[in-house]
């Protein structure tokens, strides 16, 4: 697999990944010009202090 096949594919898995949490509510994506900024919703925020991830 080439270079610019390796990173095709993880944009796709990053592009799945990230469609996930958002239909569940877990993150918010905000288009500002050609990026993508994403946000932790406060439902995440609460799975994360739960699970250990945040303290």
């Amino acid at each position: 697999m080439t270079r610019s096949e390796k990173i095709r594919a993880l944009e796709r898995l990053n592009k799945s990944i990230t469609w996930k949490l958002e239909e569940a509510g877990y993150m918010i994506r905000e288009k500002r010009g050609h990026e993508n900024v994403y946000s932790i919703t406060e439902s995440e925020k609460y799975v994360a202090c739960v699970s250990g991830f945040l303290g």
